[in-house]
């Protein structure tokens, strides 16, 4: 059983290499990808300075023209790994990093458990 936790902000083509890699040795994979709410939300109204986290520098914006652009394709992206998940037929978690872990933890175990998360 192999759990990987991340925002998965990774190339697609990257992340199919890997899901792929591990279907192939035949592992048992939980999916959970962990995202900021401003991140799942972008509440951003005033222009910002947005800095990149690794190294990727910054970037000044007016983020009210940029919000519908960006939740459009942030949902792509959502969409597209939760698709390569579930073709690898590896279970998929969504969460967000304000809300407790434990409960969200909880209730996915249980309907793993009971067999009804795939």
């Amino acid at each position: 059983l192999v759990v990987l936790l991340s925002d998965l902000f990774a190339e697609p083509a990257a992340l199919q290499r890997g899901l792929a890699r591990l279907a192939h040795r035949r592992h048992d994979l939980i999916l959970m990808q962990i995202l900021d709410p401003d991140e799942l939300t972008f509440p951003f109204r005033d222009p910002s300075t947005f800095v990149g986290l690794e190294a990727e520098g910054s970037l000044n914006v007016d983020p009210a023209s940029l919000r519908r652009t960006y939740l459009s394709a942030l949902s792509a992206h959502l969409q597209h790994v939760e698709q390569l998940a579930r073709g690898h037929r590896y279970d998929y978690l969504l969460l967000n990093s304000a809300e407790p872990v434990a409960a969200a933890l909880s209730r996915f175990l249980a309907r793993r458990q009971a067999g009804t998360s795939r």
